[in-house]
């Protein structure tokens, strides 16, 4: 037993040795704001590995760079600026950049890509109502290729999107039955497309704002 706390105090005096030697000194900093560092400090800034919180209950734990989040990270906002919203994964520059995972007090949550704080590239989108979008993002909303379903479990939208709404060639399946395989604009039926009602019928032709203008 004296031999095992021998080596485990020896190691923590190691540790220690090696943490001054590289100039890790941990502190602790009070911002204008009120809110609070405490970690690694280096040319007075937080630089490192350490802990920001605030009054309205807001905490990061993950890297530093000059004062800002940087590298790896888990961040959770409280009372005040983004209620409750919490996120955990790249940091630069202090903003969500790189691959995370993002939630809110509503219960949406995304998986996947972000730039300055906003999904972007490839990711999973979950609403609070409990429908789900896989696929492309841009500047925060659904952009590119992309499947969407519902809540319902069987709606479901696969083809293109853009600024959130289908736009360009894509497939609707309907809860009733159905679907409608073409050209969207809007979220609508618009340009040359098919209509499979779940009756079997089929309408074939030139749509516009989900009218069948030309029939074929």
């Amino acid at each position: 037993m004296f031999k095992k706390r021998l080596v485990v105090f020896v190691s923590l005096v190691l540790v220690g040795m090696l943490a001054v030697a590289c100039g890790q000194k941990e502190e602790t900093i009070t911002y204008e704001d009120g809110s609070t560092y405490v970690g690694v400090v280096k040319d007075g800034k937080a630089n490192g590995e350490g802990t920001w919180s605030n009054e309205d209950g807001g905490k990061y734990v993950g890297g530093f760079k000059d004062d800002l989040f940087e590298g790896k990270g888990s961040l959770t906002w409280g009372l005040g600026y983004r209620y409750n919203e919490k996120y955990e994964g790249d940091f630069v520059a202090g903003k969500y950049n790189g691959q995370g995972t993002w939630s809110n007090a509503d219960g949406e949550t995304y998986v996947g890509g972000f730039k300055d704080d906003v999904f972007d590239g490839e990711g999973t989108f979950t609403s609070v109502t409990g429908d789900v979008y896989v696929g492309g993002f841009k500047d925060g909303m659904f952009d590119g290729k992309g499947v969407q379903t519902f809540a319902d479990g069987v709606s479901k939208y696969e083809g293109d999107f853009v600024g959130n709404m289908f736009s360009g060639q894509g497939t609707f399946t309907y809860a009733i039955g159905g679907n409608y395989t073409g050209s969207w604009e809007y979220s609508m039926y618009n340009g040359q497309g098919t209509l499979t009602n779940f009756d079997g019928s089929v309408q074939k032709g030139i749509w516009e704002n989900n009218k069948l203008v030309t029939p074929e």
